[in-house]
């Protein structure tokens, strides 16, 4: 009988770390924040007066 391994408690963190860094860097990579604003623009739009 095979006795199932622990898993290691910090592994969801590590994944999701990945995940993110990965998203952020595909959004470096297109031009465009994670928010999904172009890079090139402030994230507050300025009116005319």
């Amino acid at each position: 009988m095979n006795t199932p391994r622990a898993v290691d408690p910090n592994f969801a963190q590590s994944l999701a770390d990945g995940l993110t860094e990965s998203y952020e860097a595909w959004c470096d990579r297109i031009g465009e924040t994670p928010a999904g604003q172009d890079a090139t623009e402030s994230a507050v739009e300025e009116v005319a007066p």
